[in-house]
């Protein structure tokens, strides 16, 4: 339990000519000193060493949960008393880890559609941005996906995932079927969200994706309600919830 003493115990510390000095102390605490023990808790007592947050960085990069990463540093420390940190801040640095690996990842990827494209001229990608240029929706397919849609593109299923991957976004796939019963894969797509306005946008990426002139599909935003509106009828599921085909 933490409370508040308005303790007047300070040590006042001036800047002369350069030099540090102390002008005045006032030693007196009005409540009973915590024990060495509890120090960590303490903000200025926290230190959390080099090699530790390599550990953390390490174990970070095979998804070992929070609870586990405290075991293993409270084994190099020698037990968890010495531990100058507790599990909090070891959270808050992997979720930094998680921050950098996940803005690592995004420019990775974009960076391996850019090959992919100057390898293979067939393969398309498209990235919607939000005014801030962080990325929202990403869409892709390779030119052995387009070939399949030019032949089994008559009809295609849309489905999304309920955020399985790790950075918690929808993932879109566009399938077919052919007249053998064999599944195609057409494109993928990661979504911001799944409303009216990012499925317009996905359907939207036909006509620079297909290998047909024109486009098979009416893409407006006025269309694409309709057909959200008709899933909700035949479905039961309305817009936001997972799984659209």
């Amino acid at each position: 339990m933490i409370a508040k003493t308005r303790c007047k115990c300070t040590v006042i510390v001036k800047e002369d000519n350069g030099v540090w000095k102390i002008s005045s102390t006032t030693l007196d605490h009005n409540h009973p000193l915590g024990p060495h023990s509890e120090t960590k808790f303490l903000r200025t007592h926290k230190y959390m060493s080099t090699e530790e947050k390599t550990m953390i960085r390490t174990l970070k990069k095979v998804n070992t949960p929070t609870r586990n990463m405290v075991a293993i540093l409270s084994y190099m420390r020698g037990g968890r008393a010495n531990l100058s940190y507790d599990d909090k801040d070891v959270e808050n640095y992997s979720y930094k880890v998680g921050r950098e690996h996940t803005m690592n990842d995004m420019t990775q990827m974009l960076q391996y559609f850019s090959d992919q494209q100057a390898q293979s001229p067939g393969f398309y990608y498209s990235v919607d941005m939000d005014n801030d240029y962080k990325v929202r929706n990403i869409f892709w397919a390779d030119a052995e996906a387009r070939e399949y849609y030019t032949t089994y593109g008559d009809c295609i299923s849309f489905d999304t995932t309920f955020l399985t991957n790790k950075y918690n976004l929808p993932f879109a796939l566009l399938v077919g079927v052919s007249a053998y019963a064999n599944t195609y894969i057409f494109a993928c797509a990661f979504l911001r969200d799944e409303t009216a306005d990012t499925f317009s946008w996905v359907f939207g990426q036909f006509p620079g994706w297909c290998n047909v002139e024109g486009n098979r599909f009416d893409v407006s935003r006025n269309n694409t309600q309709k057909l959200l509106v008709s899933c909700e009828e035949n479905t039961g599921r309305k817009n936001g919830d997972r799984g659209f085909v």
